[in-house]
């Protein structure tokens, strides 16, 4: 009878070899011990009393992902043998671990553990609250009694918070947090309702529940309970505020709290605590402002907004750059909703009568943004994020701070020269996203010399040439063509997105309109040289477009001849459809001759360098 189930033993140790092997598994000890009857060595006498069958069965590895079950049907001969998942190590009819019914028990716990704890410790608090204003109404227990009352079950929740840590974490900070709100609750009922301390006394009270709170989250490394704290602190100066300002002391105590808490976020990287710092003194400043401000207080005000700046700005700074920890959305938001709102109370505070000392103030956010864009890419170069939003606030304060310090012409002229350092700075850096901005400035400032700067009234406007207007025109065009001309040379570091665009294409279309623009102005204000003023533009037009072709000949580049060709289609269209419609025939001469002479030159041109044209490789920006 042994050696029969032996036998059959070896049978089926060795069919589940067979499937592993075809499964890819791994032979476990115990089945070559069944089959070559070598008993394998324990570390321990053995006690086992199970089933004979449990070493066949191979249990799963937690950590390794779910394989397809292999299963094979059961021979005739073997004893009670049934199909067996060897991948996933389950037995026949085991319910899946996962699945929608699981998902359910998930959001059942989940609104269970949170949901009903939360709502449970709000209403607790409120209950305290209520007991406490229904027992002043009343006169039901002593006025120390009651304000006892509220410390005992706050400790009494902090106790039992501690006691149930080590086994429900979770639930611990729940009651925790309800301790500590009730020890806030409980200092400020002594001091609004029962005048028991004053206000400096119940301040100090609120400070040390606070600083109480920050340790114990410590202690226990508990978010929440850190979070908890913090909102008590800044939730202070609302409960315990008299009417009466006490600007130095709020603003005070806000910037040791703030660096307090900051300091925990940064050494236990809770990036959390660093959004509800922020968040909660925005509230704070909009509170005292809307009370307590006055015009007297202008320069004060813009120094406690300009710390708090720069403590969120080296806080975020520390706590991404110089750890070298990728940011987040709260990293980034408070990022450029710290700058948008220190900048937008500057302005608001500072406007009209400080203009001039806001535009300084922009440049100088610039040149920080710019600053800590270079330490950024230098330090750490795999958080694009962050290094994008300090150079797109770098470039944005620059442009902002130029119309706020100079007028007219002078704004297009600073952005265009604001465009060529930033795409140099760009190169300079290896940054990509420097030289998109300097695009985007670039454009600005052509949107502007279009759309603004010809309709202005100048100084100059009986003068042809020389006059605001054109030097304006010349600053743009020298500033494209600097551009072109340096991204042509360093085509080699451009990114793909960059090699799209021909670098000697803007500066060519510039100056017709410009140049024709010119000549426009000049001879609108003299009606009667319309004939002259048409004549002009067209001759104009004609000789930039030949020295455009011959530039492009010259450097070898299509792009450039192309931009000449479309020049030329458009001068002929005037001459031939509006020139002959309306110029007199002396003016009429003109025109076509010297189109004429200069296309035929065009010819020559095209005819002489033929091969050299259709044989050179094309220098193009790619």
């Amino acid at each position: 009878m042994d050696e029969e189930i032996l036998k059959r033993l070896e049978e089926i140790s060795r069919r589940l070899g067979e499937m592993e092997a075809r499964a890819g598994v791994q032979k476990k000890p115990e089945r070559e011990a069944l089959k070559t009857g070598v008993p394998e060595e324990r570390p321990a006498p053995s006690s086992y009393t199970g089933s004979p069958f449990d070493p066949l069965v191979s249990m799963p590895d937690p950590g390794a992902p779910p394989k397809p079950p292999i299963s094979q049907p059961a021979p005739k001969d073997s004893i009670g043998y049934s199909p067996i998942s060897v991948s996933t190590g389950e037995l026949p009819g085991a319910v899946p671990a996962r699945g929608v019914r699981a998902e359910k028990k998930n959001v059942e716990s989940y609104i269970g553990r949170w949901f009903l704890g939360i709502v449970g410790i709000v209403a607790v608090i409120l209950g305290t609250s209520f007991f406490l204003k229904y027992a002043f109404e009343n006169n039901l227990i002593g006025e120390v009694g009651r304000v006892a009352l509220g410390v005992a079950g706050g400790l009494l929740f902090v106790i039992a918070g501690e006691v149930m840590r080590s086994r429900y974490k979770n639930y611990s900070y729940i009651l925790s947090g309800g301790g500590l709100g009730l020890f806030y609750l409980s200092i400020y009922g002594a001091f609004h309702y029962y005048d028991l301390i004053g206000q400096t006394t119940a301040f100090g009270f609120m400070l040390a529940v606070t600083a109480f709170g920050v340790v114990l989250s410590l202690w226990a490394d508990a978010l929440p309970l850190a979070a908890l704290a913090a909102f008590g602190g800044f939730l202070t100066p609302f409960l315990l505020s008299s009417g009466v300002p006490n600007d130095a002391g709020l603003f005070g105590y806000l910037g040791i709290l703030n660096i307090g808490i900051l300091a925990v976020a940064f050494f236990k990287k809770w990036r959390e605590l660093t959004l509800l710092g922020f968040t909660a003194t925005v509230l704070n400043f909009a509170s005292w402002f809307g009370a307590f401000y006055e015009p007297d207080k202008l320069f004060f005000t813009v120094g406690a907004l300009s710390v708090f700046y720069v403590i969120f700005l080296l806080t975020g700074f520390a706590s991404n750059v110089a750890t070298r920890t990728m940011s987040t959305r709260g990293d980034l938001f408070v990022l450029t909703v710290n700058a948008a709102w220190y900048f937008g109370w500057c302005y608001y505070l500072l406007h009209p009568q400080y203009d001039l000392m806001l535009g300084f103030l922009a440049a100088g956010l610039g040149a920080v943004y710019l600053f800590f864009a270079y330490a950024a890419t230098v330090i750490h170069p795999e958080d694009r994020n962050y290094v994008l939003s300090l150079g797109g606030l770098s470039v944005l304060f620059l442009t902002i701070a130029i119309p706020l310090a100079l007028k007219q012409n002078a704004i297009t002229i600073a952005w265009a020269v604001e465009a060529g350092v930033l795409f140099l700075i760009g190169f300079a850096m290896s940054d990509f996203r420097m030289r998109f901005f300097a695009m985007v400035v670039l454009v600005l400032s052509m949107f502007r010399f279009f759309g603004y700067d010809g309709g202005l009234e100048t100084d100059s406007a009986g003068i042809l040439i020389f006059n605001k207007r054109f030097f304006t025109y010349v600053v743009l065009i020298a500033v494209s063509f600097i551009m072109g001309y340096v991204a042509h040379l360093k085509r080699d570091v451009l990114v793909k997105e960059e090699r799209g665009v021909n670098p000697f294409t803007p500066p060519s279309y510039l100056p017709k309109p410009v140049s024709g623009g010119e000549y426009e102005e000049y001879y609108a204000k003299i009606r009667s040289l319309t004939n002259q003023r048409n004549a002009v533009i067209s001759v104009f037009w004609a000789l930039y477009a030949i020295v455009l072709m011959a530039v492009g000949m010259i450097v070898g580049n299509k792009h450039v001849r192309w931009s000449a060709l479309a020049l030329f289609g458009i001068t002929t269209f005037k001459v031939f459809i509006l020139d002959l419609a309306s110029l007199k025939t002396p003016y009429r001469i003109i025109s076509f001759t010297v189109l004429g002479l200069i296309l035929l030159f065009a010819s020559y041109l095209y005819f002489r360098y033929q091969k050299s044209i259709e044989g050179q490789k094309e220098n193009t920006a790619q």
